[in-house]
């Protein structure tokens, strides 16, 4: 795939499934009967397809506005009688649009400009002890981080159920379906040699190569449009693990995938790695673990390809339990297979070692691993927390200590040796190098923290269950005029005042001189305020308890 024009239009792809032999009538069918009634939807044929197709799938360009366009177009042909009757008329079932597997046509991107959405300045989250925590405050994802990457550019990118976030150390940006990703629901990403970063969702794979995003489905030879893990070989080849389509190898033009009829175990394929040989390795299972599919998890042990025959391994040959949901490659070139149920497996080239619970390790049932920058391994578990081992024994972090969510689902070390765990409850950050906790003895209003908010200069604010307390210069100093007050939202206005929300309070404004409490005739004034935010007018909007949202511009409340 080369690098495209960023001003091209956003082109969606229309694409038929259909008996190979029949391709050369469906043309004409599809010219005579489907392309009338796709005009009437402002649907016009733009170009052919730049890539190779698939034998069986006739496919159609079409020009858009931007991505969003999309899923306005596929309602629109959904809920059209004519596009319903028209697709009967030549033998096509117009309720379904997935594609392969008896879904005989399917609406998708195909490429398009990309469109990174909104870009907002991180906040500091909060530390305690050596982990900092990061979530909607600070502008990332709360939703369950799937997937965690750093770009050669240091550029930390965070993937969740809600699109991708770019990180570049002081902002973040949003990466969307509106911005041309294929899917929100993403589960894996993989930057490439030549510094593309690839998505894995359950709608098909996104390549983003600065300018451009790229869409690859079943209409591209993909296995499946499932695909949870991504992974380039020592050759540059791109392997794209999906569930329920087996394997599938990119060399850049075509798609080769393979199947149990190959030598596959399982056609559920959870990770993929390259050992000491070059052979590839693919672990077996539902690589990405959630409520959903934690019952439904496939065990076919881990396979190695050696570029002409699989060789299956299983619990019989040694492995720890044949649910493997990752399989990681360390600097001696050992092997580690994180399983489900049975620990983990180490694999040095001839036998397993394994290691479980009665070893010290947090949880048997592992997803995760990574080899940090001083040789220390780091398993990431199923609601267990994480634990670290040194190559003598392990260390746990759970959530009591600091984790804040036992369930990890990924784990990063970026170049300055900071350690991120992506978490059902967002984003965490250990750095060894702070390790404190403050109490009220330090300073602070109380020890039940509800919201720390930094100011324009430089000092936190910390607001309590009994009051609050500003840190500046190494030193906490407690506010007397809120002493004893619940405080639940603090924010800073553009003028510089900061703003307090309170239980059973109401807001409490602060000029940098006095504190005033909004009048008691005010209708704000003896309301639980949760949350506060400012939008571009100025206006301050309130979210109170048991209300719901108020909007004040500084006289009047509505």
């Amino acid at each position: 795939m080369s690098k495209s024009d960023h001003t091209s239009p956003t082109l969606a792809r229309l694409s038929f499934w259909v008996p190979s032999e029949w391709l050369d009538d469906f043309a004409s069918v599809y010219k005579r009967h489907l392309a009338p009634l796709l005009e009437k939807h402002d649907l016009v044929e733009f170009a052919e397809p730049a890539r190779q197709g698939v034998s069986g799938v006739s496919s159609r360009l079409f020009g858009l506005g931007t991505p969003a366009e999309l899923e306005r177009k596929r309602l629109e042909l959904r809920r059209d009688p004519a596009w319903r009757k028209g697709l009967q008329d030549v033998g096509i079932e117009p309720e379904s649009t997935d594609g392969a597997g008896g879904a005989p046509w399917c609406l998708s991107i195909y490429r398009t400009p990309a469109v990174p959405g909104k870009t907002v300045e991180i906040g500091p989250g909060f530390w305690r002890g050596s982990w900092q925590s990061f979530g909607a405050r600070d502008g990332f994802p709360i939703s369950h981080i799937n997937s965690l990457l750093e770009d050669h550019r240091g550029h930390l990118w965070i993937a969740s159920d809600i699109g991708a976030r770019r990180f570049d150390g002081s902002r973040i940006t949003a990466f969307t379906t509106a911005g041309g990703l294929v899917s929100d629901h993403l589960f894996h990403m993989l930057e490439d040699r030549q510094g593309r970063i690839w998505f894995a969702s359950e709608e098909g794979v996104s390549c983003y190569d600065g300018d451009v995003v790229e869409t690859f489905t079943t209409a591209d030879g993909l296995g499946r449009d499932w695909v949870i893990h991504l992974f380039e070989d020592s050759e540059g080849n791109l392997w794209f693990a999906t569930q329920g389509g087996g394997v599938s190898r990119y060399d850049g033009t075509v798609f080769k995938t393979f199947t149990p009829a190959d030598g596959l175990a399982q056609d559920f394929v959870s990770s993929v790695a390259q050992d000491r040989d070059g052979f590839l390795w693919f672990g077996y299972g539902a690589g990405h673990v959630d409520e959903s599919t934690i019952g439904q998890i496939g065990a076919g042990g881990a396979s190695r390809y050696d570029g002409t025959t699989f060789t299956t391994f299983t619990t019989a040959d040694g492995l720890a339990h044949d649910a493997v949901f990752s399989i990681v490659k360390d600097r001696r070139q050992d092997l580690w297979f994180c399983t489900h149920g049975g620990g983990i497996s180490q694999y040095d080239g001839t036998q397993f070692q394994n290691y479980t619970r009665q070893d010290g390790l947090v949880s048997d049932r592992t997803v995760s691993a990574l080899e940090d920058s001083e040789g220390h391994l780091w398993f990431s578990t199923w609601q267990g927390g994480v634990s670290r081992y040194d190559g003598s024994g392990f260390t746990n972090f759970t959530g009591s200590g600091g984790l804040a969510s036992n369930h990890v689902n990924r784990m990063l070390e970026d170049r300055h040796g900071h350690l991120w765990f992506g978490t059902w409850h967002g984003l965490r950050r250990l750095d060894s190098r702070h390790n404190a906790v403050f109490t009220e003895e330090d300073g602070l209003s109380g020890n039940e923290v509800e919201v720390i908010t930094e100011d324009r200069r430089g000092r936190l604010w910390f607001g309590t269950w009994n009051g609050v307390a500003r840190f500046e210069d190494g030193r906490f100093t407690r506010i007397p005029e809120l002493d004893g007050i619940n405080v639940y939202a603090i924010l800073e206005d553009r003028h510089g005042h900061l703003w307090f929300g309170t239980m059973d309070r109401g807001m409490i404004g602060f000029d940098g001189t006095d504190f005033t409490p909004l009048s008691l005739d005010h209708p704000l004034a003896a309301y639980s305020v949760y949350t506060i935010m400012e939008d571009r007018e100025g206006a301050l909007w309130f979210g109170i308890f048991g209300t719901g949202v108020a909007r004040y511009d500084g006289e009047r409340v509505e």
